[in-house]
């Protein structure tokens, strides 16, 4: 039997006309009853926008994550590390600690993961998370896998709701949801969908999602279809820095709706947790300055005039527009003295000043930026920093670095 809906004017005056029931009659009757089933559109206008929202976000991570938005965190399978930055990020989230130097606040989080219990545990044990309680609840995949995604979302999001949760995390969105072609637009929005019904009702939702194997920008690099992205507020891309760089370095990147969160920072995993180092150029540049010094500090320089630039680029395994730059730095802080026209056969050279100076510029620290580069600190104080040309020259091992997921 066809629908009413489906047929011809004519054929379904033809229809109603063989039931012995005039056609005018039929189609109010019919329109009477429907409009009874549909419920009339709820129109807003700016000014009740503005009255119903608040002007500021309710950020749980400032600039990273934030109530009634979902943040997506995208990094390379097993490489980049994406769960141990989630743990590191709650853990922070718990006690209200600042995260990458950005202020939270308090909550307490709801983490499904897909990993094993065993490993799971370890992870857990890195981020210094055993020993809480309820402040953070775990699901495992087993757990909830016969449930349909957009129940189980919505069983979380009510949970959450009467039990003061604010934080959900998914890792790893692709699998959790059951998605079997990442590809299918209309398969991410339905997977996206009880997630921005979770987040409309207050909840803070943050996703990890793996790169495709050629990775690509911010937002771009995620495997499958755009339309995930697309549902979202702010994406995190997570990844090794370029060059020659310690291997506890990452680089996090975003695009964002919100004028708050960074472009792109450098951290680092130290023991007590990552570590905010600067923006990109500001610590390529530092670790440039701390390389070259310990380079030029060293005996083999000692009786000359000090190396050449190519001799310094060989010798550093930096980049040459890096070297340069450093260089410049050095030289306008007055540690550097620089010998030679720069002509064939007369090229300049480079030695620090003083053995004082070379040991200020050797033992800089802190967080990078251009104006604190060269900053002396105490010697009973070290970071990895110093370690890089340390274990760069043979004179330490080099750092382990973290464990990646």
């Amino acid at each position: 039997m066809r629908l009413l809906s489906q047929m011809s004017e004519s054929e379904l005056g033809e229809t109603l006309d063989a039931a012995g029931v005039p056609l005018a009659e039929r189609v109010a009757e019919w329109r009477g009853r429907t409009s009874e089933l549909i419920t009339p559109l709820r129109y807003w206008t700016p000014r009740e926008i503005a009255a119903a929202t608040s002007a500021n976000v309710d950020w749980i991570v400032t600039g990273y994550v934030a109530r009634q938005a979902i943040t997506e965190l995208d990094g390379r399978v097993k490489a980049a590390g994406k769960t141990t930055l989630a743990l590191h990020l709650i853990r922070a989230v718990i006690e209200g600690d600042p995260f990458l130097d950005q202020p939270t606040a308090q909550s307490k989080v709801i983490y499904l993961t897909e990993q094993q219990p065993g490993p799971f545990r370890d992870a857990l044990d890195r981020a210094g998370l055993l020993e809480y309680g309820d402040e953070c609840r775990i699901l495992y995949r087993r757990d909830v896998a016969t449930r349909p995604w957009a129940d189980l979302m919505a069983t979380i999001a009510a949970d959450a709701a009467r039990e003061g949760y604010g934080l959900l995390v998914v890792d790893t969105l692709g699998k959790l949801a059951g998605l079997r072609d990442e590809n299918d637009a209309a398969e991410a929005g339905r997977a996206m969908a009880p997630l921005q019904d979770a987040a409309h009702d207050g909840l803070a939702v943050l996703v990890l999602r793996h790169e495709r194997k050629g990775g690509g920008a911010v937002g771009e690099s995620a495997r499958g279809s755009s339309a995930f992205g697309g549902d979202v507020d702010v994406i995190l891309q997570l990844r090794r820095p370029d060059g020659n760089q310690p291997r506890t370095r990452r680089v996090i990147e975003s695009l964002s709706r919100y004028g708050e969160t960074p472009e792109k920072v450098i951290t680092e995993l130290l023991p007590e947790g990552y570590v905010l180092l600067g923006e990109e150029e500001a610590v390529v540049l530092g670790d440039a300055v701390r390389i070259l010094s310990a380079l030029l500090g060293r005996e083999v320089w000692a009786e000359t005039d000090g190396p050449t630039l190519d001799e310094l680029v060989g010798a550093s395994e930096l980049a040459r527009t890096t070297v340069q730059r450093a260089v410049r730095h050095l030289d306008s802080l007055g540690q550097v003295i620089v010998t030679g026209a720069g002509k064939k056969g007369d090229p300049k050279r480079y030695r620090l000043t003083s053995p004082s100076e070379k040991e200020d510029s050797a033992q800089t620290y802190g967080r990078i930026g251009a104006e604190s580069i060269s900053a002396p600190v105490e010697e009973s104080e070290h970071t990895l920093l110093e370690q890089v040309a340390a274990w760069r020259f043979g004179t330490a091992p080099e750092p382990e670095p973290p464990e990646a997921a």
